[in-house]
């Protein structure tokens, strides 16, 4: 059994950012993202693979 973790990923919506998200949540990871945009949102585990985070 793997050992997944829950990560913060700070500037998550940026351009390098995004896809480390996506790499992440496709290895299985628990990804919040934190951005200092208040317009984008923090968001949580029910992101899908390859969602956009805004």
């Amino acid at each position: 059994m793997e050992n997944k973790n829950n990560i913060l990923v700070i500037g998550g919506t940026g351009k390098t950012g995004r896809k480390v998200v996506d790499r992440l949540i496709k290895a299985g990871h628990k990804v919040r993202i934190g951005s200092r945009s208040a317009s984008r949102p923090l968001i949580g585990n029910n992101q899908k693979p390859g969602q956009r985070a805004y």
